[in-house]
């Protein structure tokens, strides 16, 4: 068994080794979003985003937590001409109406239970005494095919990209989902980049509604590894985040927002989001 252990430890060794031996010069911290990919290139990404929020409910405190986990897996695909097309495949695990002191980490456990209420210590109940029944949901929410290109081509750093999410388990999520985001990024020195979108998530059915989103990204540059960033989408959310090349073509990212308490827009709501994601290129 020694001998195992020893023959692993080896191994892992060898292999980190050979990770943190590589030129730096092999490395590029700086990811241009806005760039389409050519023919031949292509990246994968799976990234997982945990929104959390507190609710009042009618009440002068926080009374109640709802928990919404989405994993995205992402493909994107380049080709000869003015345009990458992918898809995007979302799974989705919602906890609504737990108590507010529960984590947030407990969607991650995958629960079926649903609609059944809130007993422990009395039943949860909003500010006019209804009772408010905890539910739990999981499943592949959408399938999203998307398209990437440059919509005037002399604008090499300005890209259109438009996705759309067809539901797949209604009772997760049944919202048929058009996502249309503008990208811009420019390098503003040899150590920071901005990185700028405006986007328009509309949900077409069962109920039309369109919410507009502008987000900024400013990031700098330590070395050829790190990238470290601060992020909005105004005016409500704002985030830190990292990311770290592991190997020239993959690379980890850790990202934490705060939304501003600010009622006329979240009604009552105290959303934080914990984000981890991990993508692969081939170029």
């Amino acid at each position: 068994m020694r001998i195992q252990h020893s023959l692993i430890f080896i191994i892992v060794l060898f292999f980190c080794g050979n990770i943190f031996a590589q030129s730096e010069k092999n490395f590029n911290s700086y990811f241009q979003p806005s760039n389409l990919y050519k023919k031949g290139q292509y990246e994968v990404k799976l990234f997982n985003a945990l929104y959390t929020q507190g609710m009042f409910d009618g009440f002068s405190e926080l009374n109640s937590r709802s928990t919404y986990f989405s994993g995205f897996g992402q493909v994107l695909i380049g080709t000869k001409r003015n345009l990458n097309y992918g898809f995007d495949v979302v799974y989705k695990s919602n906890l609504e109406n737990d108590r507010v002191g529960a984590s947030p980490f407990d969607a991650l456990l995958f629960d079926e239970k649903m609609d059944y209420a809130s007993t422990e210590n009395g039943a949860l109940t909003n500010s006019e005494g209804e009772v408010l029944n905890r539910t739990a949901r999981h499943g592949l929410s959408h399938i999203g095919p998307k398209i990437k290109f440059n919509p005037i081509r002399k604008w090499e750093k300005v890209s259109l990209q438009q996705t759309a999410y067809i539901p797949i388990d209604q009772s997760v999520d049944g919202s048929w989902i058009s996502y249309t985001q503008l990208m811009y990024d420019r390098k503003l020195s040899s150590k920071t980049a901005l990185f700028a979108e405006l986007g328009f998530w509309t949900t077409v059915a069962p109920n039309f509604r369109v919410l507009p989103l502008a987000k900024a990204f400013l990031s700098y540059f330590p070395n050829n590894r790190w990238t470290v960033y601060a992020m909005t989408t105004v005016p409500v959310e704002y985030g830190l985040g990292t990311k770290f090349l592991i190997t020239p073509n993959f690379e980890v990212e850790l990202l934490y927002t705060y939304y501003l308490p600010l009622d006329f827009i979240l009604n009552g709501n105290r959303p934080t989001t914990y984000n981890l994601g991990f993508r692969y290129t081939n170029w």
